[in-house]
């Protein structure tokens, strides 16, 4: 939850931010050619939330879309069917992208119909993976209800230079390694030794060279060595105890 500013409001707004926290599920800038659509929407006066994605892979998969839509009690709800349809139509004279989307979800039939400006934020990238990424904002109806969204866009033109795995030492045990290690080093980006955040700290502080427009504060993470060193064995059969109840 936090406080935004939208449109040069003169009060700040509540943000909830509504998800589920997921790992590291691939590498995608080592796909080669692959080009990727998102649309992401909300409706304020009902809650609902969809997310539409149409993705396009040399020799896997082309124009294949998928995405979900949320209940009114917030539970996501996947497509039901594999005959969605996501299309996005151009208009150069009034530089405008006519968005359109047809799909089941939640025992309901949607209807989606928006505009975004045309007036993309593009970045680009060629340090350690070439490729390109576009966001744009639109407004929609679906299904008669007025909503605000984003719209994602982008292709990779050639594969990561590098591999994530191969610059984090794997030579790492809970009772060896450093306590206290900076977001900038390497090891930082491994989750066993600094965890979930504090992996995901070092590898954004990586990312920050690479596109040098954003940057991550200086910082360090206590590793999970230092946790465990610090564990008294009084306090680990608490722990043992809570963990049983639980």
């Amino acid at each position: 939850m936090g406080n935004v500013n939208i449109d040069e409001m003169n009060e700040e707004v509540n943000l909830y931010l509504v998800g589920e926290k997921l790992r590291f599920l691939a590498d995608v800038s080592s796909v080669k050619g692959m080009e990727f659509y998102h649309v992401l929407g909300n409706i304020p006066k009902n809650g609902r939330f969809v997310h539409l994605a149409k993705v396009s892979i040399p020799n896997v998969v082309e124009n294949f879309t998928f995405g979900f839509a949320s209940s009114l009690t917030g539970i996501m709800e996947s497509f039901q069917d594999t005959d969605t349809v996501l299309r996005n139509v151009s208009d150069k004279e009034k530089d405008e992208i006519d968005i359109e989307a047809e799909f089941n979800a939640d025992d309901t039939h949607f209807i989606l119909k928006g505009i975004s400006s045309g007036k993309q934020n593009n970045f680009q990238s060629k340090a350690s993976w070439e490729g390109r990424l576009s966001i744009d904002c639109f407004n929609f109806d679906l299904n008669s209800r007025e909503g605000r969204g984003v719209v994602i866009s982008g292709k990779i033109m050639n594969s990561s230079k590098r591999s994530i795995a191969e610059t984090i030492p794997t030579e790492i045990t809970p009772n060896t390694g450093p306590m206290i290690v900076h977001f900038s080093e390497k090891i930082c980006q491994d989750s066993s030794l600094t965890g979930g955040k504090g992996s995901s700290l070092g590898k954004l502080t990586e990312l920050s060279k690479d596109f040098q427009n954003f940057i991550v504060p200086n910082g360090v993470v206590i590793t999970t060595v230092a946790y465990n060193l610090c564990l008294q064995e009084k306090l680990m059969k608490l722990i043992s105890q809570l963990k049983k109840v639980l």
